[in-house]
């Protein structure tokens, strides 16, 4: 095992309660705890000195519920709410870190375990060393040959052999034997009665709880004291064993924003670092940052050091009054601030031209809510989506979401939850909404503050319209569909996860005999072992990484033009991710009703896309077989149907009308078919004798050119040489010259601006524009011409998902929109009304895209959604 890897994953909970218990109480001269700052400090220090990762990553737990304790409401409920003293850091903790310049993940409904995998797994299949540096034994599972834990404080370094020397098991069947003992630590339940022995015997001969569950019977053969019982309680208490490995696994595909430039560890010792230190007393530590610090920081610092920030203990607003005021805020802007304890309790803090109402409990709170919203208040705070997801209550026309605005300020910029946007906005860490009516006040005087705030910076970056007349009123858009969410089969779901364990079983076979032995199929190392050590194949083209060739699937598809074994380890991955994401996860997702939902996000994606999480059903592959059949376990209800709505080639459509290049425009006003025409041209042939294979060609070269592929990207894709690519481009640039010419005016318009914008004003701003980097300048040069075109596309599916809702609600339609995935609009409607529903959707998306081509959109109806697509 290697003492040191590349990247290390920090477990900020565990720096943060291991220092908070290790030191003495420490305090500022108002009072503040920050023993846990402090000892944060020193623990990052050391472990950067010894460690020296190139790149580094630190999750955060983020308060409040996550899927766990929505499937399981009794997880975790059994642990004590964390001192007062330790939980007032925790915003500091993460100031410290962000002041560090490492680069911090958090997601709301995940917790820092899960946001860790997930960075664990990304970065081992791209190639790098990993080591989550934690104490906590649920990460065990994430162990591979290219990750490993460490925890600095017992100097405790854990691969595989330990995790197996622990549990008894290799690392992929940790969560096997936690589902099965349980966790009284997380309130885990387990099936009662088999402790850790028994359940680390029976996974090591079963293999996984599932294939347990599946051969109860056999318990009985096995050496087991007691294995009759042992089959009788495992066959009692099924569910709580499959809902047990759910709770224990850490879900490893989170959707976080990784780039590999961000995670690049530079000084730790940074102006903003000084800053904080100063701020919270810590004077030897400041000392050690400001030794740190090159003199001319710390002229240029002192010359221009900003006023102390405002404290929050100094922000309070007037006493919060009872609910009766609500009253006199109808028909205004209203802040709120709406929290829920852990018991599911709700508190309304409500604020208006001075005025202010506390409303607690559930039924209080959804009253004034709804008559708030029935008197056209519209509301100013936090996350609208999720209250008008949850509560029905539309966020009114004239309101902020303090999120929202953040990302269109400046998309790029990181996160946009609470605890990223109140420094950003008035550097001040967030304030606790949560408990006495205390914390309400000052949580509600805060977001009084960021209101302004954030509608001034709007202003700075001329967003104010964009954000009025597509961003906000999205907002009610998407808590529509997220509470409808679709109805799923989960039976045909079951059928196909069954079909497809046969065929990977089939594959192992075939695998097995292609190498001439027996490896990890899934392991990148092992893997690379047989490729190359064992077959012999060759490594010339084939991207390298710091541990050797790579294994991903250019590479693979590469490699198999000359051995069998490439293409059935690809066939073998697409089985295994369509079984473990969709066949096997998605039916233990849908809620009472039947019907799945999905979180579409507003603040994720740079370009203004649209993304999907927990589940992301914008992923499911659509161009395989196997791909649709997961689509046909999407289906509408009895007595209604689905009806897909698609833009036919939108962000061609797009670059054509930015462009303005006449044989662009006039092959779409001819209803050509662009990709056979592209193909004509660059192939130099009569449209008649285009082949569907110049079409392909085509078609790469068409999306190509709008992501910014140059020829070694091109020449992969098309395996041909690349000279041939770079003359493919030469010539595609001669027949569409427009595009050229607007290439090159984009590029220069960035390189003046500092930003590249949609048509719609949408801005994505680029600091390494003028980088001396050449992969961050180039990279940065890529986003300013397709950001235009694709953003462009995303600003024209908004506005059409805003324009049908108002038309079905003006018509009085039953109909609903039930799915949004990249261009494509999926809606739920009663069988009476899909002729009328498809007209009317086709008028507005056709009318959202004012282009000077014309605009296409492609309808279909069915039962599920691949009959409809």
């Amino acid at each position: 095992m290697a003492e040191r890897a590349e990247v290390c994953a920090l477990d900020v909970s565990f720096f943060t309660f291991r220092a908070y218990h290790a030191l003495p109480p420490l305090n500022t001269s108002s009072g503040l705890p920050t023993n846990a700052v402090h000892g944060v400090a020193a623990m990052l220090e050391r472990l950067f000195r010894t460690e020296k990762p190139r790149y580094a990553a630190a999750a955060f737990d983020l308060p409040g519920p996550t899927f766990r304790s929505e499937i399981y409401p009794e997880y975790k409920a059994n642990r004590d709410a964390p001192d007062e003293e330790l939980r007032v850091q925790f915003p500091y903790v993460r100031r410290l870190v962000e002041a560090m310049a490492i680069r911090c993940f958090s997601d709301t409904r995940y917790e820092a375990d899960d946001i860790l995998a997930t960075l664990a797994r990304h970065l081992a299949a791209a190639g790098h060393s990993v080591v989550i540096v934690t104490g906590d034994k649920d990460l065990m599972q994430c162990v591979t040959e290219l990750v490993t834990l460490y925890d600095p404080v017992r100097d405790l370094r854990v691969g595989i052999p330990q995790v197996i020397e622990k549990f008894g098991v290799p690392p992929s069947a940790v969560a096997d034997v936690q589902g099965l003992m349980g966790d009284s630590t997380d309130n885990i339940p387990g099936v009662k009665g088999v402790g850790p022995k028994t359940a680390t015997r029976l996974i090591q001969h079963f293999g996984s709880l599932e294939n347990l569950l599946a051969n109860t019977r056999d318990i009985e053969t096995l050496d087991i004291r007691g294995a009759a019982s042992v089959r009788k309680k495992v066959e009692e208490h099924v569910e709580a064993a499959i809902l047990s490995k759910r709770l224990a696994t850490v879900d490893a595909n989170v959707e976080l924003p990784i780039e590999m430039a961000e995670l690049e560890v530079g000084p730790l010792h940074t102006p903003e670092l000084l800053a904080l230190a100063e701020e919270l007393e810590m004077e030897r530590f400041a000392a050690r940052v400001r030794g740190a610090l090159p003199e001319q920081v710390q002229e240029d610092r002192a010359a221009t050091a900003p006023p102390e920030p405002t404290r929050l203990e100094a922000s309070r607003s007037p006493s919060l009054r009872p609910a009766g005021d609500w009253r006199r805020m109808a028909g205004k802007e209203v802040a709120l601030v709406l929290t829920t304890d852990t018991g599911g309790a709700a508190t309304l803090a409500l604020e208006c031209d001075g005025h202010h109402a506390l409303v607690e409990g559930n039924e209080a709170v959804r009253a004034t809510l709804a008559a708030l919203a029935d008197a056209s208040t519209s509301f100013s705070g936090f996350d609208l989506k999720g209250m008008a997801r949850d509560r029905g209550i539309r966020p009114g026309p004239n309101g902020i979401d303090l999120g929202v605005a953040s990302y269109l300020y400046d998309p790029s910029v990181g996160e946009h939850e609470p605890t990223d946007v109140a420094p950003r906005f008035l550097r001040e860490a967030i304030a606790e909404s949560r408990g006495a009516a205390e914390n309400a006040e000052v949580a509600l005087a805060q977001v009084a503050r960021l209101i302004p705030a954030l509608r001034s910076a709007l202003a700075a970056h001329e967003q104010t319209e964009l954000y009025a007349s597509l961003e906000h009123p999205l907002i009610e858009c998407l808590a529509a569909i997220e509470a409808r969410g679709i109805a799923l089969d989960k039976t045909l779901l079951e059928n196909i996860s069954v079909e497809l364990a046969g065929r990977m079983e089939a594959l192992v076979v075939k695998i097995f005999d292609a190498a001439g032995g027996e490896f990890n199929i899934l392991s990148p190392l092992q893997l690379r072992d047989v490729l190359f050590s064992k077959l012999g194949l060759p490594t010339k083209g084939i991207k390298t990484t710091k541990s050797g060739p790579s294994t991903d699937r250019e590479s693979l598809e590469d490699l198999a033009k000359h051995h069998a074994l490439p293409g059935l380890v690809l066939e073998y991955r697409e089985l295994a991710k369509l079984k473990s994401t969709y066949a096997d996860t998605l039916p233990r997702l849908v809620d009472a009703g039947g019907r799945i939902h999905t979180r579409l996000n507003q603040t994720v994606t740079a370009t203004g896309r649209l993304s999907s999480k927990d589940p992301n059903l914008q992923n499911i592959p659509v161009r395989t077989e196997d791909g649709r059949r997961i689509r046909e376990a999407f289906v509408a209800p009895p007595g209604m149907m689905l009806l897909s709505a698609d833009y036919n080639q939108i962000e061609l459509r797009v670059l054509a009308d930015l462009s303005g290049d006449r044989a662009l425009i006039a092959a779409f006003e001819q209803g050509q078919d662009i990709h056979q025409a592209t193909a004509a041209e660059v192939f130099e042939v009569d449209v008649a004798r285009v082949t569907s294979g110049m079409r392909r060609t085509a078609k790469v070269i068409n999306y190509g050119i709008i992501y910014g592929m140059g020829p070694l990207r091109m020449s992969r894709e098309l395996d041909i040489s690349r000279s041939k690519a770079g003359d493919f481009i030469r010539r595609y640039f001669e027949r569409y010259s427009g595009v050229k010419t607007f290439y090159e005016q984009m590029l220069e318009r960035a390189r003046r601006l500092g930003y590249t914008q949609t048509r719609a004003g949408r801005r994505r701003y680029l600091p390494d524009i003028h980088s001396t980097n050449g992969g961050l300048r180039q990279a940065a040069e890529r986003v300013a011409t397709n950001t235009p075109i694709q953003g462009g596309a995303a600003d024209i599916i908004k506005a059409a998902m805003i324009h049908l809702a108002n038309a079905m609600r003006s018509e009085g339609l039953e109909s609903s929109v039930v799915l949004q995935i990249h261009d494509e609009l999926l809606l739920e409607c009663p069988e009476r009304e899909v002729d009328r529903l498809a007209d009317l959707t086709r008028d507005c998306m056709k009318g959202a895209a004012s282009l000077a081509v014309p605009v296409v959109v492609d309808i279909g109806v069915g039962r599920n959604w691949a009959a409809a697509h």
